[in-house]
């Protein structure tokens, strides 16, 4: 397994009681400007003795463009980007801020729309993602350029996902010590996810969340299947502002297990992270 395909899947690991106050849908104004920052660090193993170290930065400027009765939409833009990858011995490093960085090989493989403007609408009443305007620059072809579609997975996820997890909703007459249920299902993923209203203080919430989640996805490089099976438990805690909906603080913690196969052999592979979210 080279380097460009190593890294491409060490990316797919990345009081008294009382009752919540909370509204019964988001509640920002039109116009509100909002900064997100995304802080992780993974250590993975892939097996066979190949070992990858990958600490990321992300700071999104986010705008409140438009809001109705059941919708919030959002237009945001990735501003800065930061990683330091450490892979069998191999060392790759990127700053945005920096010229030279953005010339650079690693610079180059970078989706050019990664930087772009993007816009997100969000549920109201949920505080989840419903849909997102595509951006207009072509994507990157991983299987022509591993290092692109490493980039893209470390770096870009999905951004969307990322500006909508800047909110949540906690359910209506919840109270201190409560706990509740939620799960999230689609073709490659499960998630099952567990809830409990820790503490109220103010105008702040907040709730711890248990995760266990299951990913198998398929994928194909320099004309090779591959093959990632994983199962996590993932723990975190959220400080939610309750009259807004906004999650001003995530804190999670992850760990990861499974297996890659290529061409007829599986190695396991695990990883564990740290990452956090805040918004100012």
């Amino acid at each position: 397994m080279n380097i460009a395909r190593f890294l491409l899947a060490g990316s797919l690991l990345c009081s008294f009681s009382s009752f919540a106050q909370t509204p019964t849908s988001l509640q920002l104004e039109k116009g509100r400007k909002l900064t997100l920052q995304n802080n992780s660090s993974t250590n993975a193993d892939l097996g066979m003795g190949m070992e990858m170290k990958n600490n990321s930065n992300q700071i999104f400027d986010i705008e409140v463009i438009d809001i109705n009765e059941t919708t919030l939409s959002l237009q945001f833009r990735l501003k800065k980007l930061t990683m330091d990858i450490d892979a069998m011995g191999q060392q790759v490093t990127y700053d945005s801020d920096k010229e030279s960085d953005r010339q650079s090989e690693v610079g180059k493989s970078i989706p050019e729309d990664m930087y772009k403007t993007d816009t997100v609408r969000i549920s109201r009443l949920t505080g989840k993602l419903i849909d997102r305007k595509k951006k207009n620059a072509e994507q990157s072809d991983a299987n022509e350029n591993p290092m692109a579609g490493m980039m893209s997975g470390i770096g870009n996820a999905d951004q969307g996902e990322t500006v909508a997890d800047m909110f949540f909703m906690i359910p209506k007459d919840i109270k201190t010590g409560d706990t509740w249920k939620d799960s999230l299902i689609d073709k490659s993923m499960k998630k099952y996810l567990t809830y409990t209203l820790q503490d109220i203080e103010g105008d702040k919430a907040t709730v711890l969340v248990n995760e266990q989640s299951n990913i198998s996805t398929e994928s194909e490089v320099q004309g090779m299947a591959m093959q990632v099976n994983m199962s996590g438990n993932n723990k975190y805690s959220l400080t939610v502002d309750v009259k807004t909906g906004l999650t001003i603080k995530k804190t999670m913690y992850s760990d990861v297990t499974g297996t890659i196969e290529v061409m007829g052999q599986s190695q396991n592979i695990s990883s564990k992270s740290k990452s956090e979210k805040t918004v100012l």
